[in-house]
């Protein structure tokens, strides 16, 4: 049993490792906790190596520095070498990444020891070579860290293996005595999963996992008593069906937590790999997936219309946008008709409902024949008919809130679930097997629409922690509904039996304490009803400056004022951030920004984005959020101005897999950007609401300069490749016909940023990519380097 469990942990984390480390994304906060230091560090050199400081001694520090980086890795590798020689499972994967961070580290040495006096030339290839191996770095050091961090997950899988195992041998059971036994280890391996699975849920940065994974172990913790008691009954009187079935349905619900806990823990990956969830009819295909996965919520398919009409309305209307919607459509159908399927609505408000989706449903279809087919902005009544949609999605949303909201309210007021308990426990204890049938048809009903109800909130849950926790009630009302009529049914046959009776008490205490939380969540999507409450302004019409709040100040918040570790975090999504716009710098200098209106943009945006990343560091000309938020609205302004440029640019790119990748890569931009502009345009009220908005604006910048980046090297492809020529666009000074050329082909010929822009980006140098700076603020802060960097793996590395 043993080495079974073991080859299916070994099987599943050797699959899954390869897979789940393609895109290093870092899902646990003791990961990015720990790559912390190292960012710091790397910031520092690069800070300083792009000052272009001339002094023999600034260079020398620099030096140590770098040598100290690698010394720090060579310590980080061995550590993760040790770990690789105790876990077979990762030992290939893990040597690889050690070594790949070792020969990073290395290499990053010896750019930073090189002579900072070197010619020109020969430093912008040592500064390009210093963000490749810096961001080599960075990557391979991650990889480490998510392998070591699969070990926790080994451990996890490995102990609810323990505990399915043992579930097995109790469904086998056949005397008291050995049931006793195997429910001693079961509780001990479900101590173990308890323990193991609470630490990995504090550690989870995804909120559905996290939802997932507690909803997990709610019902593993809540089902321990009921295995017992149910078990028991079942040993006790072996003739009874019902207490069969009982316990079946328990062993069920335990099963069914274990995958959902698997599947969180794992990101969504154990559902192809793990034996003992796949199906066996259908290999990969058929695996486990999470019920409330296959479910679309009404209330999700609405914001999901309500942001694809938003993007259709910011100018960035593509072909796949109207396909979007119309598939948005066909769900929106599909959850609609289960929604008012429900015999709980009046037939009144049913035909409310379909009268508002009718007129959004109506007001959508019109779009093809607004114009669109000769122009994306071919029609000016556009914009108001976008608008109206919006409005219609969004009453609609909160009608169908009120009405179930209310429908759940009225039904949890009418039915007293302490009251309904008791009558069907009297009627079990009283051995009365026709009063019993009777007060259990009466109970099935309400727990009927009970259930009913629990699908209705699971519609307008609009989060994924109220999604989960609605599905889990749902899931639970359906089978414990049966398990308390199954344990009635079981007393009312053995009406002296304490172990019936202690079953049955058992399943009605956890029948009661479902109801409570069934109250709970209505509370919960009662309270997405309430306006925010307005603040209270003073009196207005002869405002006094100074007086009475009459010209109250909006909130700003500096960087300073977030704490160390927050702090840290955006400077290192900051970082990567600066990487990438460097990176598209280097290329961008080959070409004339004059004469070329998509350079231009881009390097307007590298400078945008380089002002964000000074305030990352709490330096540069953006001091408070609020200016950063400002600067990423100016960022998306002209990303939507790029975005036009290049799709007027691909016209011209002659059909092949040039132009395929380049409409491609073009396709996925306008999603980010408006992504980034609700993200903007999300109000925040506290210190940490705050910190989460310019923490997602920064990735959320970093996500598009990445794409922004790609898009154009590949422009830079096609017009070397076909030799193009360029035409601007309507607006600007010049409609000349101009070509793409390189920087070294033309005359001088300098030009400033556009007009429109240029009084919105900061004037100080700041704003641009100047790497000035005095020696004994480098000195200084290389020095502060070098004594942080020492111990950059010693605490955070110690838990792997």
């Amino acid at each position: 049993m043993a080495a079974l469990t073991n080859s299916a942990s070994t099987s599943l984390v050797h699959s899954t490792s390869v897979s789940s480390l393609s895109n290093l994304e870092i899902r646990t906060k003791s990961v990015e906790q720990t790559l912390i230091p190292l960012v710091s560090q790397i910031s520092a050199l690069i800070s300083h190596r792009e000052r272009l400081v001339k002094s023999e001694r600034i260079s020398l520090a620099l030096s140590r520095v770098g040598q100290d980086v690698c010394e720090a890795v060579q310590k980080f590798v061995h550590i993760g070498e040790n770990i690789a020689s105790d876990n077979v499972e990762i030992k290939q994967h893990m040597y690889e990444a050690c070594r790949e961070a070792r020969e990073a580290g290395v290499l990053l040495a010896q750019i930073v020891g090189i002579k900072a006096d070197a010619l020109p030339g020969q430093h912008i290839i040592e500064e390009r070579k210093l963000l490749r191996a810096a961001r080599g770095l960075l990557s391979s050091v991650t990889k480490v860290l998510l392998l070591a961090d699969k070990v926790l997950v080994i451990q996890i899988l490995r102990a609810k293996d323990a505990v399915r195992q043992t579930l097995r041998a109790l469904v086998h059971v056949s005397n008291i005595s050995d049931f006793v036994k195997l429910f001693s280890r079961y509780g001990s391996a479900m101590v173990d999963l308890a323990r193991l699975s609470g630490e990995r849920l504090q550690d989870l940065k995804d909120d559905k996992r996290k939802a997932q994974l507690a909803s997990a172990r709610q019902v593993l913790e809540k089902s321990t008593m009921m295995l017992l008691t149910s078990s028991k009954a079942s040993l006790r009187h072996p003739e009874s069906q019902e207490a069969r079935l009982n316990r079946d349905l328990v062993y069920a619900r335990v099963n069914e937590a274990l995958n959902l806990l698997s599947y969180a823990i794992t990101d969504g990956e154990t559902y192809m790999t793990d034996p003992e969830m796949r199906n066996p009819t259908t290999g990969f295909q058929g695996g486990y997936i999470p019920s409330v996965e296959k479910h679309t919520a009404i209330s999700v398919v609405l914001q999901r219309i309500g942001d694809t009409l938003e993007m259709i309305k910011m100018n960035l209307i593509t072909s796949e946008a109207f396909d979007i919607l119309k598939r948005d459509f066909q769900y929106f159908e599909e959850a609609l008709t289960d929604f008012i399927d429900s015999s709980e609505i009046p037939h009144d408000q049913r035909q409310r409902i379909i009268q508002f989706s009718q007129l959004l449903k109506d007001q959508v279809q019109s779009y093809p024949v607004l114009g669109l087919d000769n122009g994306p902005f071919a029609n000016s009544n556009l914009d108001s008919s976008l608008s109206k949609s919006q409005h219609l999605a969004k009453n609609l949303k909160k009608e169908l809130t009120t009405i179930a909201v209310r429908i759940a309210t009225d039904l949890l007021k009418s039915y007293n679930e302490a009251e309904s308990t008791a009558r069907i426990a009297e009627a079990a204890m009283s051995g009365n097997r026709e009063l019993l049938d009777m007060e259990s048809k009466m109970f099935a009903t309400n727990a009927g629409r009970l259930l009913e109800v629990s699908r209705m909130l699971k519609h307008i849950s609009c989060t994924p922690t109220m999604l989960i926790q609605a599905d889990r009630l749902e899931t639970s009302l359906s089978s414990l509904g049966r398990q308390c009529i199954f344990a009635a049914q079981t007393l009312v046959h053995r009406v002296g039996s304490r172990t019936a009776k202690e079953n049955m008490d058992v399943f009605l205490d956890a029948w009661k304490a479902l109801i409570r939380d069934v109250l709970t969540l209505t509370t919960q999507c009662g309270a997405m009803l309430k306006e925010p409450k307005a603040v209270r302004m003073g009196y207005m019409s002869l405002p006094r400056p100074g007086k009475h709040g009459a010209t109250a100040k909006p909130i700003r918040t500096l960087p300073s004022d977030f704490g160390t570790q927050e702090q840290a975090r955006l400077v290192k999504s900051g970082l990567e951030m600066q990487m990438i716009s460097s990176e598209m710098d280097s290329e961008t200098e080959k070409w004339d920004e004059a004469s070329n209106d998509i350079v231009k943009r881009a390097k307007n945006m590298s400078s945008m984005a380089y002002t964000m990343y000074l305030f990352t560091k709490g330096e540069g000309s953006l001091k408070t959020t609020q200016d950063l938020f400002t600067q990423a609205e100016f960022f998306t302004e002209e990303a939507n101005r790029l975005c036009r440029a290049i799709r007027e640019f691909s016209n011209q790119v002659p059909q092949g897999l040039q132009k395929v990748e380049l409409v491609s890569s073009l396709d996925k931009i306008p999603a980010l950007i408006q992504q980034l502009s609700l993200t903007i345009k999300n109000p925040t009220v506290g210190k940490s609401a705050t910190f989460n908005k310019v923490e997602n604006v920064i990735q959320q910048t970093k996500d598009l300069m990445n794409s922004i980046a790609k898009v154009v090297t590949t422009c830079f492809i096609c017009a070397t490749k076909y030799d193009l020529d360029y035409r601007r666009l309507n607006g600007y000074s010049s409609m000349s016909q101009v070509r793409w050329r390189t920087s070294s082909s033309l005359h001088a010929d300098p030009s400033g940023m556009t007009g429109s822009l240029k009084g919105r980006l900061p004037d100080d140098s700041e704003s641009v990519h100047s790497f000035k700076s005095t020696r004994s603020e480098a000195a200084a802060t290389s020095a502060r380097s070098t004594a942080h960097l020492s111990n950059m793996t010693r605490p955070e590395t110690q838990k792997y």
